[in-house]
Protein backbone atom coordinates (compact mmCIF):
# COMPACT_ATOMS: atom_id res chain seq x y z
CA UNK A 1 0.00 0.00 0.00
CA UNK A 2 1.55 3.37 -1.14
CA UNK A 3 1.90 6.09 1.64
CA UNK A 4 -0.63 9.05 1.65
CA UNK A 5 0.85 11.88 2.27
CA UNK A 6 -1.93 14.34 2.93
CA UNK A 7 -3.32 12.04 5.78
CA UNK A 8 -1.56 12.67 9.46
CA UNK A 9 -0.28 9.25 10.75
CA UNK A 10 1.54 8.11 14.03
CA UNK A 11 5.45 8.55 13.74
CA UNK A 12 6.00 5.54 15.91
CA UNK A 13 8.70 5.01 18.29
CA UNK A 14 11.02 2.92 16.43
CA UNK A 15 11.21 5.74 13.47
CA UNK A 16 13.33 7.54 16.04
CA UNK A 17 16.64 5.73 16.21
CA UNK A 18 19.62 6.20 18.68
CA UNK A 19 22.89 5.76 18.08
CA UNK A 20 25.93 5.32 20.28
CA UNK A 21 29.72 5.74 19.02
CA UNK A 22 31.59 3.81 21.40
CA UNK A 23 34.53 4.30 18.96
CA UNK A 24 37.14 7.54 18.81
CA UNK A 25 36.46 10.49 16.12
CA UNK A 26 39.59 9.47 14.31
CA UNK A 27 37.56 5.36 14.33
CA UNK A 28 33.89 6.15 14.83
CA UNK A 29 32.64 2.72 15.95
CA UNK A 30 28.56 3.60 15.59
CA UNK A 31 26.31 0.44 17.31
CA UNK A 32 22.40 1.36 17.51
CA UNK A 33 20.73 1.53 20.65
CA UNK A 34 17.89 -2.12 21.18
CA UNK A 35 16.44 -3.80 23.28
CA UNK A 36 15.29 -0.72 25.62
CA UNK A 37 12.96 -0.78 28.19
CA UNK A 38 13.43 3.21 29.25
CA UNK A 39 15.25 5.58 26.88
CA UNK A 40 13.84 8.90 28.61
CA UNK A 41 15.70 12.04 26.87
CA UNK A 42 15.52 15.56 29.51
CA UNK A 43 16.30 19.05 28.18
CA UNK A 44 17.94 20.21 31.31
CA UNK A 45 17.38 24.10 31.07
CA UNK A 46 19.07 26.65 33.35
CA UNK A 47 16.73 29.33 33.57
CA UNK A 48 16.09 32.83 35.44
CA UNK A 49 12.76 33.30 36.99
CA UNK A 50 12.08 36.84 37.85
CA UNK A 51 9.37 37.41 40.58
CA UNK A 52 8.43 41.10 39.59
CA UNK A 53 6.68 42.79 41.84
CA UNK A 54 4.45 45.05 39.16
CA UNK A 55 3.40 42.00 37.06
CA UNK A 56 0.84 39.75 37.51
CA UNK A 57 2.26 36.61 35.36
CA UNK A 58 5.57 34.93 36.47
CA UNK A 59 8.26 35.10 33.54
CA UNK A 60 10.92 32.57 32.53
CA UNK A 61 13.69 32.97 30.40
CA UNK A 62 15.75 29.93 29.31
CA UNK A 63 19.33 31.15 29.72
CA UNK A 64 20.65 27.56 28.22
CA UNK A 65 19.56 23.92 27.68
CA UNK A 66 21.41 20.74 27.41
CA UNK A 67 20.56 16.99 27.16
CA UNK A 68 20.07 14.16 29.36
CA UNK A 69 19.07 10.43 29.03
CA UNK A 70 18.41 7.55 32.01
CA UNK A 71 18.45 4.38 29.69
CA UNK A 72 17.38 1.02 30.76
CA UNK A 73 17.85 -2.32 28.22
CA UNK A 74 17.55 -5.90 28.73
CA UNK A 75 22.00 -6.96 28.57
CA UNK A 76 22.16 -9.66 25.60
CA UNK A 77 25.36 -11.92 24.81
CA UNK A 78 26.90 -10.79 21.42
CA UNK A 79 25.52 -7.61 21.76
CA UNK A 80 28.92 -5.28 21.19
CA UNK A 81 26.87 -2.15 23.19
CA UNK A 82 25.96 -4.08 25.89
CA UNK A 83 29.33 -5.55 25.88
CA UNK A 84 30.83 -2.22 26.19
CA UNK A 85 28.96 -1.01 28.79
CA UNK A 86 29.21 -4.26 31.18
CA UNK A 87 33.25 -3.00 30.41
CA UNK A 88 32.72 -0.38 31.99
CA UNK A 89 30.58 -0.80 35.01
CA UNK A 90 32.51 0.77 37.24
CA UNK A 91 33.20 3.87 35.52
CA UNK A 92 32.22 7.51 34.96
CA UNK A 93 31.60 9.58 32.65
CA UNK A 94 32.76 7.65 29.55
CA UNK A 95 33.15 10.00 26.40
CA UNK A 96 30.72 9.29 23.59
CA UNK A 97 28.36 10.29 20.91
CA UNK A 98 24.40 10.22 20.32
CA UNK A 99 23.29 10.32 17.48
CA UNK A 100 19.13 10.55 17.37
CA UNK A 101 18.01 10.19 13.39
CA UNK A 102 14.56 10.65 12.37
CA UNK A 103 13.98 8.19 9.65
CA UNK A 104 10.70 9.43 8.13
CA UNK A 105 12.80 12.64 7.57
CA UNK A 106 15.17 11.02 5.00
CA UNK A 107 17.16 10.08 8.06
CA UNK A 108 17.79 13.58 9.12
CA UNK A 109 20.26 13.57 12.16
CA UNK A 110 21.62 15.43 15.10
CA UNK A 111 24.50 14.16 17.05
CA UNK A 112 26.43 15.36 20.60
CA UNK A 113 28.99 14.24 22.84
CA UNK A 114 28.15 12.80 25.71
CA UNK A 115 29.16 11.58 29.19
CA UNK A 116 28.06 7.44 30.03
CA UNK A 117 27.90 6.55 33.44
CA UNK A 118 26.14 3.32 33.84
CA UNK A 119 25.10 1.65 36.97
CA UNK A 120 25.99 -2.08 38.35
CA UNK A 121 23.90 -4.48 36.81
CA UNK A 122 20.36 -5.31 37.85
CA UNK A 123 18.84 -8.68 38.47
CA UNK A 124 16.17 -7.53 40.60
CA UNK A 125 13.13 -8.92 38.31
CA UNK A 126 12.84 -13.15 38.75
CA UNK A 127 12.50 -14.75 34.92
CA UNK A 128 13.88 -11.81 33.44
CA UNK A 129 17.46 -10.58 31.53
CA UNK A 130 19.75 -8.49 33.50
CA UNK A 131 19.23 -5.05 33.03
CA UNK A 132 21.43 -2.53 31.98
CA UNK A 133 21.03 1.31 33.66
CA UNK A 134 22.71 4.27 33.71
CA UNK A 135 22.56 7.75 32.29
CA UNK A 136 24.02 9.94 29.60
CA UNK A 137 24.96 13.73 30.00
CA UNK A 138 25.17 16.05 27.11
CA UNK A 139 29.26 16.91 26.78
CA UNK A 140 28.51 19.54 24.06
CA UNK A 141 26.71 23.10 23.94
CA UNK A 142 25.21 22.08 20.88
CA UNK A 143 23.85 19.43 18.60
CA UNK A 144 25.49 19.21 15.00
CA UNK A 145 22.83 18.97 12.30
CA UNK A 146 23.63 16.24 9.67
CA UNK A 147 22.20 12.91 7.88
CA UNK A 148 22.41 8.93 8.91
CA UNK A 149 24.44 7.89 5.98
CA UNK A 150 26.03 4.29 5.35
CA UNK A 151 25.43 3.32 9.10
CA UNK A 152 27.68 6.51 10.12
CA UNK A 153 26.53 10.18 11.14
CA UNK A 154 27.43 12.81 8.85
CA UNK A 155 27.78 16.82 9.44
CA UNK A 156 26.12 19.27 6.73
CA UNK A 157 28.83 20.81 5.33
CA UNK A 158 26.68 24.26 5.60
CA UNK A 159 26.82 23.68 9.60
CA UNK A 160 30.11 24.83 10.71
CA UNK A 161 29.88 23.64 14.46
CA UNK A 162 31.22 20.50 15.45
CA UNK A 163 30.67 18.40 18.29
CA UNK A 164 32.65 20.13 20.63
CA UNK A 165 31.76 23.59 20.06
CA UNK A 166 30.85 26.06 22.60
CA UNK A 167 27.66 27.71 20.79
CA UNK A 168 24.28 27.89 22.13
CA UNK A 169 22.32 24.12 23.01
CA UNK A 170 19.55 23.03 20.81
CA UNK A 171 17.45 20.18 21.84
Amino acid sequence: MADNTETEVPIWGEELEDYLNIGTADAPDWIEVTNLIKWDFDNDEVTYEPEYINTSQKKKFVKDSSASIDYEKDAYKNNKLDAFIMAHEDDKNIPVEVCRVRTWENNAAKAAKFLLSPKQLDKSTFGEPIKLKGTLSMDDKKWTKGTWQDGAFVANTDDPSTPGTDTEAQG
